[in-house]
């Protein structure tokens, strides 16, 4: 995972370069959150959307539906994930 970028800005001089904070997760206190970042969450729950797309076109599939029962199965069974699911760090598995 790459790390941190921070941009710094001031009115009065040129855009700035971003600077790379040398933090490592491992620095932070003892009891703090681990909190994850906005694309490790966004490719979370893009992975738990196919997989469960995957799934339910299969199910679909399987029970004898034509590609376009098939897709509407599983676009329904997207609509249908909870939320929770989806911001839990295991995908809800």
């Amino acid at each position: 995972m790459p790390f941190p970028v921070t941009w710094t800005t001031n009115a009065s001089a040129p855009p700035a370069e971003p600077t790379v904070s040398t933090a490592k997760r491992d620095d932070l206190p003892a009891g703090a959150a681990r909190v994850p970042s906005e694309r490790c969450v966004a490719e979370n729950v893009r992975d738990r959307c196919v997989r469960t797309f995957e799934t339910a076109w299969e199910e679909a599939a399987m029970q004898g539906l034509c590609a376009e029962g098939a897709l509407e199965y599983a676009l329904d069974r997207l609509r249908h994930i909870p939320v929770d699911d989806l911001l839990d760090d295991n995908g809800g598995d």
